[in-house]
């Protein structure tokens, strides 16, 4: 069997089986004789997958230790040969002239029995994956919130696609079934950009996610992050309260933007009268604007979002006053590029 045909069956589940604290089993991937194919599967204790192939790889059949398997397949070439001896406790994967890699491996009767079909059930709604939705999940998935769980991924709302690190929050409109209300975990997330050439389609379950492509099944089960928990987040867009400064988005704007936020996680505001100073602690720049405002405006937003204003196609950007004269948030549109609307609050 070639190297890389091995790589290519196994890539699926190796990625998905990773060690931790909920069982052995979760570092090991399960190949098994399933009559006319052969199955590979792996199960890290949240999600589950399972691949199919035909019966027309001589490929052995037990539970091995994913990560030692993989990592010894990238040491070889792909055009390479491998042949495979399975012992109670162990691969022998024999390769080149005379050599050998033993690989550990545990019986397969103890790896967990994981009925991923059996758990599809109520509540069937599909999103077919497109290269746009991919896209989409891609630039979302930069705006998540790694340390605040339910932050920690994307929330779809009847065709509007959100992600935040609540210092900027990223909003886009996708062509989806506008009954779709989920929030999708970041490492979900992650595994379909990964393995998008795997997959057809996203369903949804009362129970979780299960995403299935021509001979790949993985389910994701659902934990409890709700759409009450990202609405505080989505309130920032009752636009009705607040009143708008609209400041132009010059080329010259824009270099500034990217230099200050070069040296600074934050840069500073100061609009006066048609003046803007834009400043860090070592270094400021002055510009005329369009938009003469009467009293003086400070605030910080993070130089994140600068940044991605910098590179994007929108023209101007709006700044939403409250009544007591204080900016809460920034808003921008690009309607040329991945987002419809980022915006900024105020630190």
């Amino acid at each position: 069997m070639k190297v890389s045909d091995l790589k290519r069956i196994i890539e699926v589940p190796v990625f998905n089986a990773v060690k931790n604290n909920i069982s052995k089993y979760t570092e090991f991937i399960n190949i098994k004789d399933d009559g006319d194919r052969f199955i590979v599967q792996s199960y890290n204790g949240i999600s589950a997958i399972e691949t199919s192939l035909s019966k027309d790889y001589d490929l052995f059949t037990g539970c091995v230790l994913a990560s030692d398997l993989y990592k010894f397949l990238n040491t070889l070439k792909d055009d390479d040969d491998v042949k495979f001896e399975t012992l109670e406790d162990r691969i022998v994967i024999r390769y080149g002239k005379k050599g050998k890699f033993i690989a550990k491996s545990i019986p397969a009767r103890e790896f967990p029995v994981i009925d991923i079909m059996g758990l599809c059930v109520k509540g069937d709604k599909s999103i077919t994956l497109t290269d746009e939705f991919v896209n989409t999940l891609v630039t979302a998935s930069t705006y998540c919130n790694r340390a605040v769980g339910h932050l920690n991924g994307i929330f779809i709302n009847k065709g509007s696609i959100y992600s935040t690190d609540r210092s900027v929050l990223y909003k886009n409109f996708l062509n989806l079934d506008n009954e779709i209300v989920t929030y999708m975990p970041i490492e979900l997330v992650k595994f379909i950009i990964k393995f998008k050439n795997y997959i057809d389609l996203i369903r949804f379950f009362d129970k979780g996610f299960f995403v299935a492509g021509k001979s790949l099944h993985y389910w994701y089960p659902v934990n409890e992050y709700t759409m009450p928990n990202f609405s505080d987040v989505l309130n920032v867009l009752n636009k009705s309260i607040f009143t708008p400064i609209f400041i132009d988005v010059t080329d010259e704007l824009k270099s500034i933007f990217n230099r200050i936020s070069e040296f600074s996680e934050f840069v500073k505001f100061s609009i006066t009268g048609k003046t803007i100073e834009v400043s860090c602690d070592n270094m400021s720049e002055t510009i005329d604007t369009n938009w003469d405002v009467s009293d003086e405006v400070i605030f910080k937003v993070g130089s994140t979002y600068l940044k991605n204003v910098a590179k994007s196609s929108c023209n101007s950007i709006k700044l939403y006053k409250e009544s007591a004269g204080n900016i809460k948030f920034i808003k921008c549109d690009d309607l040329n590029n991945n987002f419809e609307i980022l915006i900024a609050t105020i630190l």
